[in-house]
């Protein structure tokens, strides 16, 4: 299978990733705000520590899934090439 060389995006997919990415800044603070209220009765049975390092996770994940294409030309290959294996 060929591989496809990585460039960094522009135009139109560029402005989605911004976007998207900008507009997922909000996820710490809701997870912040499940930890705190972890004794709530609809929540302290639901594993609320678990919970929050699951989704807090998955926040960053997605996270460097965004700005690695973004700052592609910004990081070094070996970083990135690790970035894409882990995730």
């Amino acid at each position: 299978m060929p591989q496809l060389p990585l460039n960094a995006p522009t135009g139109t997919i560029k402005m989605v990733l911004s976007l998207v990415t900008f507009i997922s800044f909000y996820t710490p603070l809701v997870i912040a705000m499940y930890y705190i209220n972890r004794h709530s009765p609809s929540i302290k049975y639901r594993n609320p520590n678990e919970l929050a390092f699951v989704a807090l996770s998955a926040f960053l994940n997605g996270l460097g899934r965004c700005l690695g294409p973004l700052f592609v030309d910004d990081i070094s290959c070996t970083l990135r090439l690790l970035s894409l294996g882990i995730a």
